[in-house]
């Protein structure tokens, strides 16, 4: 099973590096582009970013959008798209980097679900979760399939990334540690 997945991570891998180069819509131009929405508080161009959705779906990201924009508007977390997004036809994963201002270091990995739709891509309603009620209609049983393993792919990345900072933070500790204690390490 671990040889099956390893092989399909390094398919979807390559896809995912061929298809962070596209120019024009790809996944991780839509994440980049909702980012800027948000930061500069345009509530309807971000709203276009996700796959149209109405009634209570509508609703939904409406109430995401009040919830987030102050956060993402307020500077306390830096955000950037990951160049590099998991595709499989018509699903996509494009992580979200975000980190405190001054310290690009220490980060978290967010992910970010898309569809592909009227031949653009678009953010799930309910941006990071496969089995949510809220996308149920824009993954149906067959591409929801599709998108939970594109979501196990995204979770060996993300991991590969906490390792990384966690190895950062005992490094930033231990470096703190030698300079209050004058210690010069050569």
């Amino acid at each position: 099973m671990r040889i099956k997945r390893v092989v399909f991570a390094a398919v979807i891998m390559v896809s995912a590096i061929i298809s962070a180069e596209e120019p024009v819509c790809s996944p991780v131009q839509t994440v980049a582009d909702f980012i800027v929405a948000l930061k500069a508080g345009n509530r309807e161009a971000a709203a276009r970013l996700f796959a149209p959705c109405e009634g209570e779906v509508k609703e939904h990201v409406g109430k995401w959008l009040v919830k987030a924009m102050p956060f993402f508007a307020s500077g306390k977390a830096e955000s950037k798209a990951e160049n590099v997004c998991f595709i499989d036809g018509d699903v996509a994963i494009a992580p979200i980097r975000q980190w405190r201002p001054g310290n690009p270091e220490i980060y978290e990995i967010e992910l970010t679900g898309l569809v592909f739709v009227d031949g653009k891509w678009r953010l799930l309603p309910d941006l990071d979760k496969f089995n949510s009620p809220v996308n149920s209609e824009l993954l149906p049983s067959e591409r929801n399939k599709r998108f939970e393993n594109l979501w196990h792919l995204y979770c060996d990345f993300k991991r590969i990334h906490k390792d990384k900072v966690r190895k950062t933070r005992e490094e930033q500790a231990l470096q703190k540690l030698r300079q209050e204690q004058g210690v010069q390490v050569k």
